[in-house]
């Protein structure tokens, strides 16, 4: 098996040259890491392939828990170009607040 790469390609824009974000150990980005490369960043998105080589798809939203985003299914695909979502007002990022979270033990 492939060691998985501990850090995560993302882009501003599609066909955008992208850049590298470190994960965190459990295969998480936080929401400050994005931000911190992409002033006014609300979180990500990617479009899925299809077996179609005409049909692109339309983009799926990337999980934002309490300030981290969350890999689809598990695990990033690494062959799938991210790319990042901007807050169109200035409010949008506030209930991604810690104090505003439920924290979930199981």
């Amino acid at each position: 098996m492939a060691k998985m790469s501990m850090y995560l390609k993302v882009a501003d824009k599609e066909n955008g040259e992208p850049i590298e974000l470190p994960l965190k150990h459990n295969r998480t980005l936080l929401l400050s890491t994005l931000q911190a490369q992409f002033l006014g960043a609300s979180g990500l998105r990617y479009r899925p392939r299809t077996t179609a080589s005409d049909d692109r798809g339309c983009f799926r939203g990337i999980k934002l828990d309490c300030g981290v985003l969350c890999p689809p299914r598990n695990e990033w695909d690494e062959t799938c170009p991210l790319f990042v979502v901007y807050a169109e007002n200035k409010n949008a990022g506030t209930w991604n607040h810690p104090d505003h979270c439920l924290q979930l033990s199981f």
